[in-house]
């Protein structure tokens, strides 16, 4: 059985420009920001200059449950939408990149934009 301790997910990194992967989900937990350690909340319908003004698109990795519940919702409605993959694997964690986080500072999957407007958390968007 694995604990904090010897867990890969939460195993604190000291190298120089690491971050603590417990620290890390312990943030995005109480609904912190890990790109800027502000509080946030999930976004509904947040007008965002970083993202494309127009038409429907879902940031999303194909593997996330939440994300696969949103595109059921899409496809069940008839929305055509454009994909735009996230990949949060370990070793590449998309959702820390600044274009990512410029639209979705929680660093979370999936994230809507419909013509401009930002909505995040699977339960926001459905």
């Amino acid at each position: 059985m694995m604990d904090e301790t010897t867990s890969p997910l939460l195993a604190r990194n000291t190298s120089k420009g690491s971050c603590n992967k417990k620290s890390q989900l312990t943030d995005l937990y109480e609904g912190k920001s890990i790109a800027s350690g502000k509080t946030t909340k999930p976004l509904t319908n947040v007008t965002n200059p970083h993202v494309p003004q127009t038409g429907v698109h879902l940031y999303q990795f194909p593997a996330s449950f939440y994300s696969c519940e949103v595109r059921l919702v899409l496809e069940e409605k008839g929305i055509k939408y454009e994909e735009h993959n996230i990949c949060i694997v370990a070793g590449v964690f998309d959702q820390y990149e600044p274009d990512y986080v410029r639209i979705n500072p929680r660093c979370v999957v999936p994230a809507l934009v419909v013509d401009g407007k930002v909505t995040s958390d699977a339960h926001n968007i459905v």
